[in-house]
């Protein structure tokens, strides 16, 4: 069965677009923490917030996704190893 994801219209953080976040989680740009919807489910909300969310099936985004570190995550003075 397809599954499909909603992304909050015009909203990136650098080249990534948002997704709905699992669990009513507020919103994400990570493609593992996106919640999943049928095709009922996106067009119900969607209904109610027709200029905010597009609906995009998971068959055209399921290849697409990458991993990548947030910069958010990472604490430099811990992490990074000074050259000598």
């Amino acid at each position: 069965m397809e599954k499909f994801y909603l992304v909050l219209e015009g909203k990136y953080n650098g080249n990534f677009i948002t997704f709905w976040a699992k669990g009513g989680g507020g919103y994400t740009s990570n493609f593992g923490k996106a919640e999943e919807f049928s095709l009922g489910e996106a067009q119900s909300i969607c209904k109610s917030n027709p200029n905010k969310f597009t609906i995009w099936k998971g068959s055209h985004l399921d290849d697409k996704w990458i991993s990548v570190i947030d910069s958010q995550h990472i604490n430099r003075k811990e992490g990074v190893v000074e050259n000598d």
